[in-house]
């Protein structure tokens, strides 16, 4: 059926246009999260996943002093 009429949406939306002013929340603590590197089952059964030592794994500045220069 061909017609030349446009469909338009013409609901009122306004109850769901409620904006509200955003505000970042952000942390207090500065938790550093441990990838596991190994698990193991607790005496209940359960699995408990292991991390290093270590929490804090820093990678040492790269630098250039290693590059031989031509």
């Amino acid at each position: 059926m061909p017609s030349d009429r446009t469909w338009s949406d013409v609901r009122n939306l306004t109850a769901y246009r409620k904006t509200q002013q955003v505000q970042a929340q952000i942390p207090q603590s500065l938790e550093v999260l441990v990838q596991a590197t190994s698990w193991h089952r607790n005496a209940d059964g359960k699995i408990e996943l292991i991390a290093d030592q270590s929490p804090i794994q820093k990678q040492k500045p790269l630098t250039c002093a290693a590059v031989p220069k031509n």
